[in-house]
């Protein structure tokens, strides 16, 4: 069983497998050593008409980050997050989300994600996120 089995859980809104209205976003590390993530946004997560919901994009940019620091055994929760919207995320097109540690301090880690559609190579959001890790 690989590291990312072991910190889906089924109920989460993000990566939930079981969770019926959930996004079920399946992580995988990448070739730098990022967590990342895919998901192809339809029409039941827009805002405006054929534009993904903010609070959608944030929650996919909040996601890897803390993927990033569990699947690195850093139990954590997000304590600040900061998202920058670039261009608008589409519907039906496929999403990039991956996400890099920038610093570890105590039970500080400050972390940054992406977010880019792959059809056209933009990057449309960016987050930096201050996490504070569970571990005693």
């Amino acid at each position: 069983m690989s590291r990312q089995e072991d910190v889906v859980y089924s109920n989460c809104f993000a990566c939930g497998q079981d969770n019926p209205i959930g996004l079920r976003l399946v992580f995988h590390q990448g070739d730098d050593g990022s967590w990342e993530c895919r998901f192809r946004p339809e029409e039941e997560h827009q805002g405006y008409p054929g534009v993904v919901h903010g609070g959608i994009v944030s929650t996919l940019l909040d996601e890897v980050m803390v993927k990033q620091l569990v699947n690195r055994d850093v139990p954590a929760v997000t304590a600040e997050l900061r998202v920058r919207f670039k261009e608008p995320a589409r519907v039906r097109r496929t999403l990039l989300c991956r996400a890099q540690v920038v610093r570890e301090r105590g039970r500080f880690c400050q972390l940054e994600a992406e977010l880019i559609d792959e059809d056209s190579g933009m990057t449309v959001a960016t987050a930096e996120g201050k996490f504070l890790s569970q571990r005693q």
